[in-house]
């Protein structure tokens, strides 16, 4: 397993090395004026960068698809440009920036108090703001440790597996040791019935 790490992450591995260790290292060994070799690690470095925003563009992709929260967050985007809009109409404000801010601090629930609804429906709009906001947000914190709880479980599967196998291997052995002892033991008999 480590060497499989080491395999596939050896890029990291050697971008971790700090610059002052490498710097050292030349100075004693003579090649002190090497620069280029740290500017060469350096760019090693922002290839690994690079690397893991790219792996985690991927781990974040797979966990909006396996949550489905491509779904909510569509979902959320339609409901703030319809509700700034809708707020926009219904109320007396002076842009639709403030309309969008309105609808986004309400979502959010921060609720800031700079815009506030003055008509009937632009506060009930404000409570069913207030309510979705609730909604998406505990969605999301579900999706999060689900994914958590899923990885975890998986973990212990796997460790619970690999003692199993090695339980199974162990019972497998005394049986085989008992068939052993159970046929020494019916050969004693039969030897001893037939000695005496």
């Amino acid at each position: 397993m480590k060497k499989s790490f080491v395999k596939n992450n050896w890029i990291d591995i050697i971008a971790m090395l700090p610059d002052i260790l490498l710097n050292s290292i030349f100075s004693v060994i003579g090649l002190g004026n090497v620069t280029w070799v740290v500017r060469l690690l350096r760019l090693i470095r922002v290839g690994r960068v690079l690397i893991l925003f790219r792996k985690n563009i991927i781990l974040f992709t797979h966990f909006i698809k396996e949550t489905h929260l491509d779904k909510l967050l569509t979902a959320v985007v339609i409901v703030v440009i319809s509700s700034s809009v809708a707020f926009y109409l219904l109320e007396p404000i002076n842009s639709f920036i403030d309309s969008i801010w309105y609808v986004l601090v309400t979502i959010t629930t921060l609720g800031y108090g700079d815009v506030i609804p003055t008509t009937i429906t632009g506060k009930i709009l404000g409570i069913i703001l207030i309510v979705m906001g609730i909604l998406v947000f505990s969605t999301l914190t579900g999706a999060i440790s689900s994914i958590y709880t899923k990885r975890i479980e998986e973990e212990n599967r796997k460790e619970i597996d690999e003692r199993l196998d090695k339980i199974e291997k162990k019972i497998d052995e005394l049986l085989n040791k008992k068939k052993l002892i159970k046929n020494v033991h019916s050969n004693f008999e039969i030897y001893i019935y037939y000695t005496y």
